[in-house]
């Protein structure tokens, strides 16, 4: 749970955060840190600064915390927490659709199963006596005595990405209803609730609104080392005209404005890139080994989405990303995976196909969030703030008053090892009078 996003759900409305984790930076200081994390060890950052902030919140004791995930599918797999009793809640449904076949079926969505089946305990002593009970679980050691087990089939069960297949889901719908005594039409839609409507920012009513939109947007963008041109362009985008007009592109991916006269010369570096990984190896089966790119911290990506993107190819096109998952272990001894592994639901001939080669990029899910006050959570803050930094200063920047040169740089490749700003200052270094380096430290 290190590092994941949570929804605290209050007696108002839900609260964001963000459970907190050792600073990447100071891997060394937690090289002992080797047992699995339990929930007595978790830290929630919710963005408040004192008690008395999260009490205007709205956070009390025993308020529910759970993952905030939004519906993740991949391949022919939905996925997320509990994705197996899930669709055993939709079979259940759909299947309260068709025709009793001969007496009375009774169909109940309980809740409380993990307090040893309160609900539907609660819901039997009102029905009265059962001739048959069924129950849909992931485990066969049901604790209801003279239960038939139905088990969904799922992979990954009891991770964050616990995902069924459509085939299963279906397969699962047939058990449901052949249990249930009833017939269903050839073409039954599957019962569910309304979509939850997709998440939209709302916009600021104070003065950090153009700051915050322009942090959580290159947040959102994929910038694996060496291959950052979408955040590149989103700055270049955002910059203003005087500075886009400037605005070159080395041989490096750098992206760098310089103003004023050629004096004093004053350097002030971002980075555009991330810690991410890149494809090591394709294996038979679809998993891909996978290359670290910075200070990754492996047990924060194991049991998380993942995506695969794409680089333009020689026509200029870009394939849409793959979505797949970092393939949690099914049983954890110590806190670190020995090997972290991806899979995209397809086995290796068919990603070759789709243009998957040793390189490609791969990251995590990118949704950033406001939390509480003036701040936000997203995975890249590292250095995406700071570029956003230099973006909004030079906004600022009014380049007929400066009395010596400013430049402002963009480098790639930093957390692959500082390659872009190795590059920038092995042509431009000498002639600086001072570099400010405007990195995040999270």
């Amino acid at each position: 749970m290190e590092a994941t996003r949570v929804q605290i759900h209050t007696a108002g409305k839900p609260v964001n955060g963000v459970v907190a984790i050792a600073n990447g930076h100071f891997t060394r200081q937690h090289r002992a840190d080797t047992a699995v994390v339990g929930v007595d060890q978790l830290w929630v950052d919710v963005g408040a600064s004192s008690r008395a902030e999260v009490e205007k919140l709205g956070i009390a004791l025993l308020d529910p915390v759970i993952p905030d995930r939004a519906p993740w599918t991949w391949s022919s797999f939905a996925s997320g927490p509990g994705a197996a009793t899930r669709a055993g809640c939709a079979a259940v449904a759909t299947a309260a659709q068709g025709t009793v076949g001969s007496g009375e079926t009774i169909f109940i969505i309980s809740t409380q199963h993990v307090f040893g089946w309160n609900g539907l305990t609660g819901a039997l002593r009102r029905v009265g006596p059962v001739n048959e009970l069924s129950i849909i679980d992931v485990s066969t050691r049901t604790t209801v005595a003279q239960a038939k087990v139905i088990v969904p089939k799922s992979r990954y069960t009891g991770s964050l990405v616990e995902s069924v297949s459509g085939a299963d889901a279906r397969a699962l719908l047939q058990s449901v209803a052949q249990a249930a005594g009833v017939t269903l039409a050839a073409d039954v839609a599957w019962m569910a609730p309304a979509a939850a409507p997709p998440s939209v920012r709302i916009p600021r009513t104070d003065a950090y609104e153009a700051t915050e939109k322009l942090v959580t947007t290159l947040l959102d963008l994929p910038g694996v080392p060496g291959h950052e041109w979408r955040v590149r362009n989103a700055i270049r985008a955002s910059l203003p005209k005087w500075a886009a007009d400037r605005a070159v592109v080395d041989s490096s991916g750098n992206l760098i404005v310089a103003v004023g006269p050629d004096k004093d010369s004053v350097a002030f570096v971002a980075h555009t890139d991330e810690v991410s990984f890149e494809v090591d190896s394709i294996l038979p089966d679809g998993h891909v080994t996978l290359t670290k790119k910075g200070g990754v911290i492996p047990s924060a990506w194991e049991g998380q989405p993942a995506m695969l993107v794409f680089d333009p190819d020689a026509t200029g096109n870009t394939n849409e990303a793959l979505r797949g998952v970092f393939v949690p272990r099914e049983t954890a001894r110590g806190k670190a995976p020995p090997r972290l592994l991806a899979w995209f639901g397809l086995d290796g001939a068919a990603l070759a196909a789709r243009g998957v080669k040793t390189g490609a990029a791969v990251l995590g899910l990118k949704r950033a969030a406001r939390l509480a006050g003036t701040r936000v959570t997203g995975r890249s803050s590292d250095d995406r703030t700071g570029s956003s930094a230099l973006v909004l200063a030079a906004q600022k920047i009014d380049p007929t008053k400066l009395n010596h040169k400013v430049i402002l740089v963009w480098t790639t490749g930093e957390e692959g090892g500082l390659l872009g700003a190795r590059a920038f200052a092995a042509r431009s270094g000498a002639g600086l009078r001072r570099v400010y380096a405007i990195d995040t430290f999270v």
